[in-house]
């Protein structure tokens, strides 16, 4: 998989290379995708997405599971073993870190990372390491 990865065609001997929208998702082995999820210039290894999951720039980890309607904005990651209910949304490189559960129907803000332990009231916000870190849509 890594030289697959690493080189840009698998018709090397072709003067021609494959086009960039072509590369522009990278779904590594043991990976399940859901029915009709859209997964753009994204990085899924061997984790698992329901149906109607958007991904646009996002990295899951192997292990990692996303429910139905998620969506996983650029930048955004899943660490490995996280699980995300249904109705999820990762804002710009939100992060998520590894064997943490995400209730569903969160919102995780631009930037900030949501980690074990973290209390999630409903319509509310929590404080974690000085700054606002989840609250439900």
């Amino acid at each position: 998989l890594k030289v697959l990865k690493e080189r840009r065609s698998v018709r090397k001997y072709k003067a021609e290379q494959i086009r960039d929208e072509e590369l522009n998702a990278i779904l590594e082995a043991g990976t399940v995708i859901g029915p009709r999820s859209l997964v753009q210039r994204s990085l899924v290894d061997g984790a698992e997405l329901g149906g109607r999951a958007t991904l646009y720039g996002a990295v899951v980890c192997r292990g990692a599971s996303a429910g139905s309607y998620c969506v996983l904005n650029e930048g955004s990651v899943v660490g490995p073993g996280a699980a995300l209910g249904d109705n999820v949304v990762l804002m710009e490189r939100a992060r998520v870190a590894p064997e943490t559960q995400v209730p569903s129907a969160t919102r995780l803000d631009a930037g900030h990372t949501a980690r074990i332990g973290t209390q999630i009231p409903a319509f509310g916000r929590t404080e974690e390491d000085g700054k606002k870190s989840l609250y439900f849509l």
